[in-house]
Order: structure tokens, then C-alpha cells, then sequence
């Protein structure tokens, strides 16, 4: 008898027949450069049109509604490459008034944690880090209410975000509980913020 007879093939596993994806670590060093990339890009954008900071701002109130579309775009797609959400409301409250830059922010908030969790489930594979092991916990084995408490206490930061889309919590409890969760975040911003920006001269 042959000594291969008998021999069974070797398997190979479906994670080695499917391309590797970035791992959790590796996709937070990867937005960080690109968020470090955007900005300067930004910069640069903006220097070359000799805009100052009170010009760019009459720039984006005078586009009107493209001005409102082009700051629901980079909230949702900028924010999530590693920009505290709360630049954004900020931003919000300089260019519009409290209520409608409330409404504005918490729109582009909810939208960029979307964004995020999209991502996250797109490209990071493989084990949650250990620092996160008992938030895992929580958000797998609580409901409804443990989801949306922890939104809102974390708000948009990063690594949250893309444990939401590592772990398999249903998209519409992401969803629900992030426009519930993040409103009393924005609000504090802006309102509270206003009051800052009024002090020192900023306000709308």
C-alpha cells in the first residue's frame, strides 16, 4: 500500500483563504494618520485661499443649505479618522445659531457614529483588546438600556465606536440608542458652549 493512501488532505481553514483585515489596533493607528493627513490638508486648502478664520466662516454661512451638507459630510466622514465629536458641535455653534446648530451637530454625531460602526465591521477582525474585555461583556450580555448608557457616557470616541461594530450588536440598537444617548451630549456643547463662546467673542 501506498504511504499516501489514506492520507487526508490538508484543510485550510476559511480564515486562511480570506484576505487579511486590519486588526482593531491596526485600524485605530491607520485613522489617526489619516485624521493627521486631513487636517493638514485642510490647512493647507485654506491657507492657499488667504481666508481667515472669520472669513471661512461667512464662506460657509453664505453657501446656505451646501454649507449645511458640506458640514454634515465632514462630521460623519472626517470625525471618525480620530477628531473629538465635540470640535464638531462647537463648530456648529460658531457657524449657526444654538437650535439649529444643535440639530445640525446631533445629525452629524449620530451620523458619524454610524460611519464608524460601518467601518468597524467592514474591515476590523480578530480579538477585542483586553482593556476593553469588560465593556464587551456589558454591551453583549445587557440590552437596550446598558447599550444607550454607555453611549452616553463615551459619546463619539473611538475605540467604543469601533467595538460597537466588532461586537454583534444589532445595527437598529446601535442606531436608537446612539440618537437617544448623544443628544444630551450635543446639547450640553452647544448650549453650555454658547455660553463660553459668548464670553470670549465667538458667538454667532
Amino acid at each position: 500500500m501506498s504511504p499516501l493512501r489514506g492520507r487526508r488532505p490538508p484543510r485550510h481553514s476559511a480564515a486562511m483563504s480570506q484576505s487579511p483585515r486590519p486588526s482593531f489596533a491596526k485600524i485605530q493607528r491607520i485613522t489617526r494618520i489619516a485624521a493627521i493627513c486631513a487636517l493638514i490638508g485642510l490647512g493647507v486648502w485654506v491657507v492657499s485661499q488667504g481666508w481667515t478664520t472669520t472669513q471661512l466662516i461667512e464662506v460657509i454661512r453664505d453657501a446656505g443649505p451646501w454649507g449645511i451638507v458640506g458640514f454634515l459630510i465632514a462630521f460623519a466622514l472626517i470625525q471618525p479618522l480620530g477628531i473629538s465629536g465635540h470640535v464638531f458641535c462647537l463648530a456648529a455653534l460658531v457657524l449657526w445659531p444654538p437650535w439649529l446648530a444643535f440639530i445640525l451637530a446631533w445629525i452629524g454625531a449620530v451620523g458619524s457614529a454610524m460611519v464608524s460602526v460601518g467601518l468597524a465591521r467592514l474591515l476590523i477582525v480578530g480579538a477585542v483588546p483586553e482593556r476593553f474585555k469588560g465593556l464587551e461583556k456589558r454591551l453583549t450580555g445587557g440590552g437596550w438600556w446598558t447599550v444607550m448608557i454607555v453611549r452616553l457616557f463615551t459619546f463619539t470616541a473611538h475605540p467604543v465606536q469601533y467595538l460597537m461594530g466588532v461586537l454583534p450588536i444589532p445595527t437598529v440598537r446601535v442606531l436608537t440608542t446612539t440618537m437617544v444617548a448623544f443628544a444630551p451630549t450635543v446639547a450640553l456643547d452647544v448650549f453650555l458652549g454658547g455660553e463660553v463662546l459668548k464670553f470670549i467673542g465667538w458667538s454667532s
